[in-house]
């Protein structure tokens, strides 16, 4: 049975997560969690580099982290929503209007015989009391390793002479990109946004790719 409680929701069926009865007691509360993972990560650092070429100059900046364990709970949040799809409030339904997200493409209990990573998330009077999404679990743990080039920048410094001509010491033109890419087997929207506890805390949503252009003088 899951957790104490006696109704017929608290016992389980196909579809539902398979979790860890720590000591043995058939009983799934407190007493069976267990540490797991690494919310810190044992190696962290950046790398900066400039080339130049005549009056061009050429700046990639860069950062990792390895051996660190990410919980998704972005991935968690999405299928939450799936807890109340009809928007019930006070007892009627649609009164707070929820976006039913596609799932298509996870691994799905769906029918006997499945053999799946997450549990029927359809079944949602059953799951507001197995919680089969609850945040903290290792059914959202993963390797949160990651090495980014977080931004490159090229330059043109104009000839002193051009620059004097208008008043000016120093004339340089620059172009440069942010969060231009990330190589992580993490599946989240963004390895960098992790809370103290190892947690997910983007909120879902990736960080965006900026571009910027400008001009740089001194007087």
């Amino acid at each position: 049975r899951a957790y104490d409680g006696s109704s017929q929701y608290n016992s389980f069926e196909g579809g539902d997560a398979i979790l860890y009865d720590a000591n043995g007691d058939y009983v799934l509360n407190d007493r069976d969690l267990q540490v797991s993972g690494n919310s810190q990560p044992l190696i962290t650092g950046g790398l900066s580099n400039t080339v130049g070429y005549k009056n061009f100059s050429l700046n990639i900046y860069a950062s990792f982290t390895a051996k660190r364990s990410i919980l998704n709970n972005a991935l968690a949040d999405r299928l939450r929503l799936l807890n109340d799809p009809f928007g019930f409030k006070d007892g009627v339904a649609g009164k707070e209007p929820r976006a039913v997200i596609p799932i298509d493409d996870l691994s799905m209990w769906r029918q006997a015989g499945d053999v799946a990573t997450y549990a029927n998330a359809y079944n949602y009077a059953h799951n507001r009391f197995t919680n089969p999404y609850r945040f903290e679990q290792t059914l959202w743990q993963e390797e949160g390793s990651y090495f980014k080039v977080n931004q490159i920048t090229l330059s043109y410094s104009f000839e002193k002479k051009l620059a004097k001509r208008i008043g000016l010491n120093n004339i340089r033109t620059f172009i440069s990109s942010t969060n231009i890419t990330t190589f992580t087997k993490y599946s989240g929207p963004n390895p960098e946004n992790v809370s103290g506890l190892g947690r997910d805390a983007s909120g879902g949503y990736p960080v965006p790719r900026t571009y910027n252009f400008g001009f740089n003088i001194e007087l």
